[in-house]
């Protein structure tokens, strides 16, 4: 069913990593997605219906039609250059500290508007964790006493 919907694509599109390389963020993974979707013609729609749907959620108007375009791109051409990176394997491993800067970043390039929001769950979670027993050194105290 999958390959009768499909059109028998063999493409693994490794959308994620590509939209944080080359847009700064995952959000727009959806649109490198929907890019290679229309490339592959499963889209019924002209690209320009496409963009202009874009161009009037106002939201992220520049990276979305950019990511769109990736997509595209790497249906027509995955060993183009701009996807070199892809030949290496990065990973990142950032501590709860350096994730949610990290996270902070990404939402700031992409929408203002929920910057505050983001903040404030952030505080809410720090206070929640705040409360939390701090078994490392209740153990290293039990470990003292014990010897």
């Amino acid at each position: 069913m999958i390959k009768d919907s499909t059109k028998e694509i063999a493409t693994s599109l490794p959308a994620i990593r590509i939209s944080e390389t080359l847009s700064g963020d995952a959000i727009g993974t959806n649109m490198v997605m929907l890019g290679a979707a229309y490339q592959n013609g499963l889209i019924p729609l002209k690209s320009e219906n496409i963009l202009k749907a874009i161009e009037l959620n106002g939201i992220g108007v520049e990276k979305n039609i950019y990511n769109f375009n990736l997509g595209r791109l790497f249906t027509v051409n995955p060993s183009h250059e701009i996807f070199n990176f892809l030949a290496k394997d990065i990973v990142k491993d950032l501590n709860s500290v350096e994730f949610f800067k990290d996270r902070l970043k990404r939402i700031e390039k992409y929408d203002q508007r929920v910057v505050e929001d983001f903040k404030k769950s952030k505080e809410i979670i720090d206070s929640i964790l705040s409360q939390e027993v701090d078994s490392e050194n209740i153990n290293k105290d039990a470990i003292k006493r014990a010897l």
